[in-house]
């Protein structure tokens, strides 16, 4: 055979095999981003932040500290119980600002009421999964769901007590809030409720307590204290913030 003939047919054979390496690559490179293309490792997080609440009232046990709660409410305040080192405090409100709390406090002392600055430190949230773009959305949604509902909750309080909204328009936002985060609940355990481990498990049950405290407070919309538990509410919600982090960043 000419040498020339040789040369082609080995040429062809080496194409040949070339092709079929390219071939094998785009076959795995194509199942690869059929499975994992939407796909992320990304740490998914909520950031830290301080709320500075105003204590009216403080006891050295939890039963002292509940028969000034009523006392606390009557002044329109929140009379929500937080301990701090076997020291538990009637709080009023809580504010993002510390600035604003200070004013507070300077405006009660003007008045003769006695107050002072309680620090409710909530550390950030961090899941490391491999979650899908929708499962990452979702679960942003639900860590970040307590901060945002005292976001909510404090911004109808303040429409309330200014008169900016009445009784009925601040009802009317709680329950779109609730509806809200029955939504986030929804989305979670449909994406995870087949995958739960510790973390994903605490989130859950926080969701749910605070759905509950949320009805609570629906429950309380014809009760004259009504601004007085909306306060109640975005703390209590705080709280379970800073209990779902202390929990997730302890396992």
């Amino acid at each position: 055979m000419p040498k020339k003939f040789k040369l082609f047919g080995i040429c062809v054979i080496l194409l040949s095999i070339g092709l079929s390496f390219v071939l094998a690559d785009l076959l795995s490179s194509l199942i690869t981003i059929g499975n994992f293309a939407f796909l992320t490792t990304q740490t998914t997080k909520s950031n830290s932040y301080t709320i500075y609440a105003i204590s009216l009232e403080k006891a050295i046990s939890l039963i002292q500290a509940k028969d000034k709660v009523n006392d606390v409410m009557q002044k329109n305040g929140a009379g929500f119980i937080y301990s701090i080192d076997n020291v538990y405090y009637v709080l009023a409100s809580g504010y993002e600002n510390k600035s604003d709390a200070e004013k507070v406090v300077e405006h009660l002392s003007e008045s003769g009421i006695s107050s002072e600055i309680i620090e409710i430190k909530v550390d950030k949230i961090e899941i490391d999964m491999n979650l899908t773009t929708d499962e990452k959305s979702t679960m942003s949604e639900a860590i970040n769901l307590f901060k945002n509902t005292y976001k909510t909750l404090y911004d109808i309080s303040i429409s309330l007590d200014t008169s900016v909204k009445t009784k009925t328009e601040c009802k009317l936002l709680i329950n779109d809030l609730k509806s809200n985060i029955l939504k986030t609940q929804s989305n979670f355990d449909t994406q995870f409720n087949s995958k739960l481990n510790s973390k994903l498990l605490n989130i859950k049950l926080e969701i749910n307590e605070l759905i509950t405290i949320i009805q609570a407070l629906i429950n309380n919309a014809d009760n004259e204290l009504f601004s007085a538990y909306i306060k109640s509410a975005y703390l209590e919600a705080v709280k379970l913030n800073q209990n779902l982090a202390n929990d997730i960043n302890s396992t």
